[in-house]
């Protein structure tokens, strides 16, 4: 009836007020999350940073739909980033090493990235890549290098006229 049609119409308007549904009509986060990556996300990075880096990218992207396989972006949560990061840490890397978690930190700021464009785009509705809290100096990557007699020849010549930092760099 005419009532009956009334009230639906008033309750989609409601529903598209309240953030459910997106432009397209369609419901916020109904999107497959492979599909938005290659439709939208993949296409923006290509022509925003160097080749090198948006092959890192499309890596990092391909581990990201492979653990997220069938999900829609609303499927997408803080407990699911939080089983990503988990079964990334337990697992090993392609070389059969422990990942380390500057890697998979690496793989939720892309994921986060991401979700970011989806929330731009009004695809999702929040990006749960936020809530995920990382112990201080975990993330932290570094590699201990020693120098070389020339090295450290060519760096003392250097801080000779400095004898503060000079003194650091005997120290250490």
């Amino acid at each position: 009836t005419r009532t009956e049609a009334e009230v639906a119409v008033a309750d989609i308007i409601k529903k598209i007020y309240a953030g459910r549904y997106g432009q397209d009509g369609r419901e916020v986060g109904a999107e497959g999350f492979e599909q938005f990556v290659r439709a939208a996300y993949l296409p923006q990075k290509q022509g925003s940073v160097s080749p090198l880096t948006y092959r890192h990218e499309e890596y990092r992207v391909n581990v990201l739909c492979r653990h997220f396989k069938g999900k829609a972006l609303r499927d997408i949560t803080h407990v699911a980033v939080e089983g990503l990061r988990r079964a990334m840490l337990r697992g090993n890397t392609q070389y059969k090493r422990p990942a380390k978690s500057s890697t998979v930190k690496a793989y939720i700021t892309t994921l986060s990235c991401v979700l970011d464009l989806a929330v731009e785009n009004e695809r999702a509705t929040f990006n749960p890549c936020r809530k995920v809290k990382w112990a201080r100096g975990a993330t932290r990557s570094s590699r201990d290098r020693v120098l070389t007699y020339d090295e450290e020849e060519a760096l003392m010549s250097k801080l000779s006229r400095f004898p503060e930092p000079m003194d650091a760099a005997r120290l250490s």
